[in-house]
């Protein structure tokens, strides 16, 4: 029974040396107590926030590479777009008809020689008649022949020189001669073409009117009178029309007017003037205005 006695005393002295441990080691329970003096003395530990601060970046070095040069192999190109240019349109260029002279078959032969070209050497200039009409032929010093056949008239009458610039200095000597082509028609009429030398090209081109109609001028003595005229001052030269409307048995009334050359080959009336001829006292000026005068001619008008 002593025995007994001993063996409880030890584990209750084990008891409170255990539970006097736990009190000390912890300063507090962790768990919830009913005694009011062990809940109050309960401490809470809220865990602290720690900033760290980033260090300074290092500084960032870069180190030049050469890279190596890169050669094409030959013969080797860049793709690229084809470019097509179009190409520049070009006139076609003029062919005139040329011969060394007039055909064996020609009739009616007229020639003159005069300055054509402005070069200051006389040249040839033929007019005659084929089956087809009226042929106008040219052949310069320099070689160059062209013809041309005049597409109106129905036989040769006279071949003539002029000079049609109306400008100074185209009555000097040097200055190309323009050529008239003078043709019959049937009802006794006469009509005249004005031509002129191309030297870019080395044919022969009809001067037309301002109108763009051909340069083909009526000489007639019945009716209403008509002409030209070759007028040179001594400064400038020119060709003149004039015509002649019957306004009684002996009064006309007259028209005269001047040719200018224009651009190209053109003849434009510039200056003109009214007046009046009288019979029989202006016969031999009225005879005049139905002819071609003045003017270089092979043959007359009539």
């Amino acid at each position: 029974m002593q025995q007994v006695r001993r063996r409880w005393a030890v584990v209750v002295a084990l008891a409170t040396l255990l539970v006097t441990a736990c009190g000390s080691s912890g300063g507090g329970a962790t768990g919830s107590s009913s005694d009011p003096a062990v809940a109050s003395s309960t401490t809470t530990t809220t865990p602290s926030t720690t900033t760290t601060v980033p260090a300074t970046p290092p500084t960032l070095h870069l180190t030049p590479t050469t890279l190596p040069v890169i050669t094409l192999p030959p013969g080797a190109t860049f793709p690229a777009h084809p470019v097509t240019l179009a190409p520049k349109p070009t006139a076609p260029k003029v062919q005139c008809l040329a011969a060394p002279a007039p055909p064996a078959t020609a009739k009616n032969l007229q020639t003159l020689s005069g300055d054509i070209d402005g070069d200051g050497t006389s040249d040839s200039v033929w007019l005659y008649d084929l089956t087809d009409g009226p042929h106008l032929q040219i052949h310069t010093a320099r070689g160059a022949t062209a013809t041309v056949p005049l597409g109106f008239g129905k036989a040769t009458v006279s071949l003539g020189f002029a000079q049609v610039d109306y400008a100074p200095g185209t009555a000097e000597p040097g200055v190309e001669e323009e050529m008239l082509a003078v043709a019959s028609q049937p009802d006794g009429t006469r009509l005249a073409g004005v031509y002129g030398y191309v030297k870019a090209t080395g044919c022969v081109e009809m001067f037309r009117f301002g109108s763009g109609a051909s340069f083909i001028y009526l000489i007639s003595r019945t009716g209403t009178i008509s002409g030209l005229r070759c007028v040179s001052d001594g400064h400038s030269s020119h060709l003149a029309g004039i015509t002649a409307t019957p306004a009684s048995p002996t009064l006309y009334q007259t028209h005269s007017f001047v040719f200018g050359k224009g651009d190209g080959r053109t003849l434009s009336p510039v200056l003109s003037s009214d007046g009046h001829l009288v019979l029989p006292h202006d016969r031999a000026a009225l005879v005049a205005a139905g002819d071609i005068v003045g003017c270089t001619l092979t043959r007359p008008v009539f």
